[in-house]
């Protein structure tokens, strides 16, 4: 904090606020009329300051939440006046209208997820995780047979090569092909 005097300042006169001033800038706030900003201005609170002072105070906090949800509310009334009031003959008018209720309708669904979120479903078909699973497994099992074959093969190769390597010492060939090109019985000595 020492090199910023405006958040010392706004932290010094929210410490000093008594609660009925600190609910009066919640219930300023939740009525939807002007965003945290000119309300904290109009108090000569930085937002920086507003945010230390929540975090520093936990029950602030939990009442600044429900502050929110009020000001979701708010902003979903704001709408549908809104649109209510949109002069549908005029173009421009009408684009405006859905402009300002599709930030309201933002606004309220960050503040109260739950309430004005967008809903998601999911459907889950056991059939389609059983057989994803079974892909899955059986694409396991062929790596690991595929691994083990190249495995063996390359154990064959080293013992191919060991065998080229050493010499024929203490084999002999007893005979000599015969006619039909059979091969000699060889004997080790």
């Amino acid at each position: 904090m020492p090199g910023n005097p405006k958040r010392r300042a706004s932290l010094a006169k929210l410490r000093q606020m008594s609660a009925a001033q600190f609910t009066e800038i919640l219930m300023d706030y939740a009525q939807g009329e002007k965003p945290l900003q000119a309300v904290l201005d109009a108090r000569g609170i930085v937002m920086i300051g507003w945010r230390t002072y929540l975090k520093e105070h936990p029950e602030c906090k939990a009442a600044w939440e429900e502050a929110k949800r009020y000001r979701a509310e708010s902003l979903a009334e704001a709408s549908l006046g809104i649109a209510d009031g949109a002069d549908t003959s005029n173009t421009a008018d009408v684009r405006k209208a859905q402009l300002q209720v599709a930030v309201r309708h933002w606004l309220a669904s960050r503040y109260d997820l739950e309430k004005f979120g967008a809903k998601t479903e999911s459907t889950v078909s056991i059939g389609q995780l059983h057989l994803t699973a079974v892909r899955e497994i059986n694409a396991i099992e062929t790596a690991q047979r595929i691994a083990k074959m190249q495995a063996e093969r390359e154990e064959v190769r080293r013992a191919e090569a060991r065998i080229e390597e050493e010499p024929s010492a203490g084999i002999t060939q007893v005979g000599t092909p015969n006619e039909v090109g059979e091969r000699p019985v060889v004997k080790a000595g």
